[in-house]
């Protein structure tokens, strides 16, 4: 019975990690892209004139968004994470030792 509830929860974790991978991911190509959209904006802004503040603050913006909900992804993966933790011990450790008294 604990066994497979073990099995249970290293296949969540591994789950939890992959998605969190998937987040830092995201997170890297979210900042990339911004990168080359600013300099794309630095380097058309001559001929935009005002306009280019307007586009600037738009994606910067949107990227700050952006990390805001690939961070709060990634929280809820750690909490998720300590929880998993936290009943891959008491199963572990505190349980037999239960059964055994």
């Amino acid at each position: 019975m604990y066994k497979h509830k073990i099995e249970t929860l290293t296949e969540q974790y591994q789950e939890s990690e992959k998605v969190k991978k998937d987040a830092e991911t995201k997170a890297s190509k979210v900042t990339s892209h911004f990168r080359v959209l600013q300099n794309t904006v630095k380097c058309m802004g001559q001929k935009w004139g005002d306009e280019k503040e307007e586009l600037v603050k738009s994606h910067k913006e949107m990227h700050a968004t952006l990390i805001r909900e690939l961070n709060a992804e990634r929280q809820a993966l750690d909490i998720s994470w300590l929880f998993t933790i936290s009943l891959h011990i008491l199963h572990e450790l505190v349980l037999p030792d239960l059964v055994a008294v």
